[in-house]
């Protein structure tokens, strides 16, 4: 049985924490290694992973100087015993069936990366997990340049986060997450999709989501958030060097996003010498082609723009 090495990144989740490890311990596949990396939390949170660790053998707690989302991820990356990965955020919990059924997929399919669907919950709910006939699940199996596509294929979702999946852990053998930069699941998952040659999905919604109300909107947007331009502009000239067949698709979604950002650094008042810079590359790709129809009117357009955000922001 193949042993799964489960990576928590811990900061200020008191509220979250014991539900999320307890999702994750009571999992039907009990070969698991749990990796709780306590990020200099300052609140009990050290304290609560080290009584978990003395619950189940199953637990290490790594204490560590805060360094954020990817230096915790990373701190667990580096002591993991596992053949697979996977990675759980503090304030969320998994269905108890999960695991078992992805490592089943994996292994009927050998697959480098194997995924489910997943669902938002409300901070304060408790989410009612599903019970699942793991003789009737179906799955997609994508492979080669098929995977890579799955980066501009709204069908699939959520390919970019890094949790709601397994991995064979030598996609991360040369692949890190950035430290000190936010974003960082963009930053890393076309280098980790280009060390892939198969991925199985399934669609059952068994990863459950917090949506936490001090989480990033549209309305806190801060000059942190433009990194995404620069990791963007990355994928551009890594699809250069290693999948030339998807540098049109690349810049396609970049512009999208240079778009959507000039609305949000003009809806938060920054810098004017930001939005000129960020216009002038706009302009520059328009005038290369490189904008749908739908693009150039939110450009053109961004009452439009914030009435579709507005609606989003609400429906979450």
């Amino acid at each position: 049985m193949m042993k799964v090495s489960v990576i928590v990144p811990v900061y200020k989740v008191e509220k979250y924490l014991d539900k999320c490890v307890e999702s994750v311990v009571n999992q039907t596949y009990k070969n698991l290694e749990i990796i709780l990396v306590d990020d200099g939390s300052p609140d009990k949170c050290p304290q609560m992973c080290d009584e978990w660790a003395k619950k189940d053998e199953r637990i290490k707690v790594v204490h560590k100087q805060n360094g954020g989302l990817s230096s915790a991820r990373n701190a667990g990356i580096e002591i993991a015993k596992g053949e697979f990965l996977m990675f759980v955020d503090s304030d969320d919990t998994i269905n108890p069936q999960m695991i078992e059924i992805l490592i089943r997929i994996q292994s009927e399919t050998s697959s480098d990366i194997t995924m489910c669907s997943w669902k938002k919950v409300h901070d304060i709910n408790n989410p009612k997990n599903k019970t699942y006939d793991v003789e009737k699940l179906v799955c997609v199996v994508y492979e080669n340049d098929e995977v890579f596509a799955l980066l501009y294929n709204k069908k699939v979702p959520l390919i970019m986060a890094a949790w709601a999946k397994i991995y064979k852990r030598n996609l991360f053998t040369d692949v890190r997450y950035p430290e000190g930069k936010i974003h960082e699941d963009e930053a890393v998952i076309h280098e980790i999709l280009n060390n892939c040659k198969k991925l199985s999905f399934i669609d059952y919604p068994m990863y459950n989501n917090t949506q936490r109300r001090d989480s990033i909107t549209a309305t806190t947007f801060n000059v942190k958030r433009l990194v995404m331009l620069e990791i963007m502009k990355g994928r551009i000239d890594f699809m250069e060097k290693n999948k030339p067949q998807f540098i049109d698709s690349a810049i396609h979604h970049y512009v999208k996003i240079l778009i959507l950002y000039y609305h949000y650094v003009k809806w938060a008042k920054m810098s004017q010498s930001i939005l000129n810079q960020i216009k002038a590359e706009i302009d520059q790709y328009c005038a290369q082609g490189y904008t749908s129809k739908i693009t150039k009117m939110f450009y053109k357009f961004p009452i439009i723009l914030d009435w579709v955000l507005r609606i989003r922001e609400k429906i979450i």
